[in-house]
């Protein structure tokens, strides 16, 4: 994202699949397969990740499998 915001070397396209990415890694990371029934298992409105102080400013709005963002946000057209 620093690059693009910079209009360097990263183009929109490439920024989005990298923001795509590490979503899913935080996905994979943090909720995984065990996390994946219990989701899939409730119906929720939100949901409260308790974690550890020193990886509170990973960018969690941004989480999701395979890409699909857990968080939205009105002005987020992608």
């Amino acid at each position: 994202m620093y690059w693009w915001s910079k209009n360097a070397t990263l183009t929109l396209k490439g920024a989005k699949e990298r923001v795509r990415r590490l979503g899913s890694q935080l996905y994979d990371t943090f909720i995984g397969p065990d996390g994946k029934k219990v989701l899939e298992s409730i119906i929720s409105t939100a949901v409260l990740l308790d974690v550890d102080e020193t990886i509170l400013n990973l960018p969690w709005e941004l989480i999701g499998e395979e890409g699909e963002y857990r968080s939205k946000h009105p002005s987020t057209d992608w």
